[in-house]
């Protein structure tokens, strides 16, 4: 079985990805409240840093708080750093 776990966006991400990993988990997806919590690109780079296999993208994103152009920088950004680990947020 292939289990995910939900986190929000805030600062030290990492350590909670890092065991995330560590206690089997497959995924980690990564809320997006940019008026309640951090950045959740920044959020992504973190975890991807602090783990090895541990797949990493956004949850559920809040299209309209950052401009296309943005967005798609920091997609990109993500996906040079482990494009194999980054998860697409998935429509409704």
């Amino acid at each position: 079985m292939d289990l995910g776990l939900y986190v929000d966006a805030h600062p030290g991400v990492g350590p909670v990805a890092r065991a995330a990993e560590e206690a089997g988990f497959g995924h980690l997806w990564i809320y997006d409240s940019p008026l309640v919590y951090g950045d959740v690109y920044i959020a992504c780079a973190e975890a991807l840093a602090a783990t090895e296999r541990l797949a990493v993208g956004p949850g559920v994103t809040y299209p309209h708080a950052r401009p296309v152009h943005r967005r798609a920088g920091a997609r990109h950004a993500l996906a040079d750093r482990a494009r194999a680990r980054r998860l697409r947020p998935r429509p409704r």
